[in-house]
């Protein structure tokens, strides 16, 4: 997740990744950090944190987005379709495991 997060803010930096996905990607985190602490200070019951099916496409989807930009930095790939598609569907996926969370 570092290294995701690093990838993003270095791309954002670039404007190469829109500001919102980054501030997107470190709300998520952000709220599944919180809730996790607030579950362990207030609640004595253990949690199940095994990631939903939804979370774990959004990782994929946000390598994905990561790696097509790189790519297209690295080595002159042009993906003018690629990488929007790729941030819309993104935006989706993360919205939807936002609400999956609890």
């Amino acid at each position: 997740k570092l290294l995701i997060a690093a990838s993003s803010i270095s791309l954002a930096l670039l404007h190469i990744l829109p500001w919102w996905l980054v501030i997107l990607i470190f709300a998520r985190d952000f709220t599944i950090v919180v809730g996790v602490v607030a579950w362990y200070l207030w609640i004595p019951k253990t949690p199940n944190l095994q990631p939903s099916y939804i979370s774990k496409i959004n990782t994929v989807f946000q390598l994905t987005l990561v790696m097509l930009c790189l790519f297209d930095q690295a080595f002159g790939l042009r993906f003018p379709i690629w990488i929007p598609i790729f941030v819309s569907v993104f935006r989706l996926a993360c919205v939807i495991s936002f609400e999956n969370l609890y």
